[in-house]
């Protein structure tokens, strides 16, 4: 039997040449091939714009993502997060108020970044709102252009308030046509 004895470790704490700052939490969810976050569950859905199932869907225009990319298909990603998961801050009239950051990044199969977006916002649900998110996850819908051929589209939901992550990788086939 063979193994190693020892390791040496990072202070992730402090500056290197390797690494000059410290590595956001979220930026560390989105990086290829990483471990899922668990500490807020959601369930992710994924489809082309085009998709059967997405006929109902206004899509939004112009370019989705911060890189211009040529001939891209657009991809509609909806989100259920657990509300259990998020932190609630009572505001006046029975108002929860949550702020949630919802990040994707596509990759591909070279691990090259080729798209990515990033939107924080502030959530705000009255009583009946409240109660029918509790029932069913708070919903929220993104979308994405990407290149085609084999992409790795790594999602994040991050929770503000608490610093709480949750993220997965999908692996997608975006055809040519």
């Amino acid at each position: 039997m063979a193994y190693r004895r020892g390791y040496y470790a990072v202070d992730p704490a402090k500056s290197t040449a390797d690494s000059p700052g410290k590595i956001s939490p979220i930026v560390a969810a989105l990086q290829r091939g990483t471990p899922p976050f668990a500490q807020v569950v959601f369930e992710a859905r994924v489809l082309a714009a085009n998709d059967p199932a997405a006929k109902d869907v206004k899509v939004a225009p112009g370019p989705a993502g911060e890189m211009t990319l040529p001939a891209a298909h657009r991809y509609l990603v909806d989100f259920s997060a657990d509300p259990h998961a998020l932190t609630w801050t009572p505001g006046p009239n029975g108002v929860a108020h949550g702020e949630i950051e919802v990040s994707m990044v596509a990759w591909d199969a070279d691990s090259r970044r080729v798209n990515y977006t990033d939107h924080a916002f502030a959530v705000d649900l009255d009583p009946q709102q409240a109660a029918k998110i509790i029932a069913s996850g708070l919903p929220v819908h993104q979308e994405i252009d990407l290149p085609a051929g084999a992409v790795y589209l790594r999602v994040a939901l991050h929770d503000l308030a608490s610093g709480r992550i949750g993220s997965m990788e999908i692996p997608l086939r975006v055809p040519n046509n």
